[in-house]
């Protein structure tokens, strides 16, 4: 079972709030929709629910069967998919390029371990003479 539970979530954008003392939990597999005007806290209160932005009150807590996650271990169970959401504005250049760092640095990381994976049966002789002085 996986239920995610906003409790007393509020938002705002310098004065003007947006979600106000707002409460739902989800069951998985249920499907909600959200209406309101423009500028009412909609696509807000997705990404809060997603984890990927903050409410200045409230809890987000995500449970998947005995396990309980709190708000900033939520990216990591659960996602939104929303083309019409510019996730890269919420971050700061120093965090984007954090972020971007450890994406080359995984995609190296990745890249190397198949490489060494795929060549760890080779005969030693069908390797080129600069994967073999590597071996040395």
């Amino acid at each position: 079972m996986i239920t995610l539970s906003a409790q007393h979530i509020s938002k705002s954008y310098g004065q003007s709030r947006v979600i106000t003392d707002r409460s739902l939990v989800l069951s998985g597999g249920e499907q909600i929709g959200l209406i309101g005007p423009n500028g009412s806290g909609k696509s807000t209160m997705l990404r809060i629910l997603a984890g990927l932005q903050r409410p200045d009150t409230g809890t987000l807590t995500l449970t998947v069967g005995n396990a309980t996650y709190d708000r900033e271990a939520i990216p990591e169970h659960a996602g939104l998919v929303a083309p019409y959401l510019n996730v890269w504005d919420e971050f700061t250049p120093t965090e984007l390029l954090g972020l971007q760092a450890r994406l080359r640095a995984s995609l190296r990381d990745s890249l190397r371990d198949s490489l060494r994976d795929s060549l760890r049966d080779s005969l030693r002789d069908s390797l080129r003479d600069g994967l073999r002085d590597r071996q040395e």
